[in-house]
């Protein structure tokens, strides 16, 4: 695949993973106080159990990555991440609340770096991906705004419809 290629498809996928993460974290965050109704000592352990999660998963899986294969190590992120986020929304007893986030902190340490060393590699050109690596930091802020601004429309929709 050509430089150009794979520095558009790597921008492309930041703006669209920023949109999704950002927006579901609004979304969440809506639904752990509407609808699970959770506590503030239960939040307070929902973020504990993610930050120990990736604390405890980050050396592993990066090793993964390195050792197998950072496209891999990128797939089995996703796929982890959906199955937190889904689990997430069928869900509102604080256990399984606490299992997706277990979900959530193993997905994001799959992913943790393995993108930037996936990009560095197909490029090979260290200018090259500094320069990749900041056009994809701003279309990740875009994707962040526009996705904090869709769910943001999207959970006021369902908060308004349940009234």
């Amino acid at each position: 695949m050509p430089d150009a290629d794979i520095a558009a498809t790597y921008q492309r996928w930041m703006f669209m993973r920023a949109v999704f993460h950002r927006g579901w974290w609004l979304v969440t965050s809506i639904y752990l106080v509407v609808v699970a109704d959770l506590s503030a000592p239960q939040l307070a352990l929902y973020g504990a159990v993610l930050a120990i999660t990736g604390l405890l998963a980050e050396v592993p899986t990066g090793v993964l990555a390195d050792a197998i294969s950072r496209k891999w190590s990128l797939v089995i992120a996703h796929l982890v991440l959906g199955a937190g986020m889904v689990l997430m929304g069928l869900v509102t007893a604080f256990p399984l609340i606490l299992v997706s986030q277990v979900l959530w902190g193993l997905g994001w340490t799959f992913s943790s770096g393995a993108d930037v060393a996936w990009l560095t590699d197909e490029l090979d050109r260290p200018v090259r991906t500094a320069s990749v690596l900041m056009t994809a930091a701003r279309w990740e802020q875009v994707g962040a705004a526009c996705g904090l601004i869709a769910f943001g429309g999207l959970g006021w929709a369902a908060v308004s419809g349940r009234r």
